[in-house]
This record gives structure tokens, sequence and C-alpha cells, in this order.
């Protein structure tokens, strides 16, 4: 994926790619409720980890999904 949206608790964080790479998501980690994010390949290159995350929106739209955010009020 190119862009991956964290929210955080209160706070926001987007991380995008550079040219020419991909991010992946470390399913053995998410699998005990860790968010870990590394570069795509054998490059083993670490991005991030999230212990307190709330919500993750991958890269949909760039597949040609639309995410619009819905009020419930």
């Amino acid at each position: 994926m190119k862009k991956i949206t964290i929210k955080r608790g209160g706070d926001v964080l987007t991380i995008t790619a550079p040219e020419g790479k991909e991010m992946a998501i470390n399913e053995g980690h998410l699998a005990q409720g860790i968010l870990s994010i590394t570069e795509f390949g054998s490059s083993g290159i670490k991005v991030a980890a999230f212990a307190d995350w709330a919500e993750v929106i991958f890269d949909a739209e760039r597949h040609g999904y639309i995410l619009t955010p819905e009020s419930p009020f």
C-alpha cells in the first residue's frame, strides 16, 4: 500500500510511502494487537509500530474504493 492513516486518541497520522516503495502490515503482530508497518519486500525496513491505535484506513482509494465519513448525528 502507498498510504495508511492511523487514528490514535484525538490524533490522526498519515504515512505515505516514497516514490517506488510500498508498505505492508505484519499480520503476526496485528494478531497480538500491535499495528506494525514495514516496507514491502525483502529490505526489512520497519516504518512504524503502534500499540495504542483505534482505527486504520488503508490505501483503498487508490484502488477505486470510496471512503465517506458519516456523522451519526
